[in-house]
């Protein structure tokens, strides 16, 4: 995630590269908070992710699910 005031975007990092999430039309999706993210990143099945920063990362539940 990478947030400019308060404004959060989405990278994901994978096996060929990092994308950006986006929507259907190809624009970068936009969060006010880490809760939509996580309620939109379970909705796909996801329930584990890694915050990473330039200086630090950290682990996140995403779902309830472990």
């Amino acid at each position: 995630m990478e947030s400019q005031d308060g404004i959060y975007t989405v990278r994901l990092h994978h096996v060929n590269g990092v994308a950006t999430l986006s929507d259907c039309q190809g624009h970068t999706r936009t969060f006010m908070g880490t809760g939509e993210i996580r309620d939109l990143l379970a909705e796909a099945g996801l329930t584990y992710g890694v915050l990473t920063w330039s200086d630090q990362y950290g682990g996140e539940m995403i779902g309830g699910k472990s």
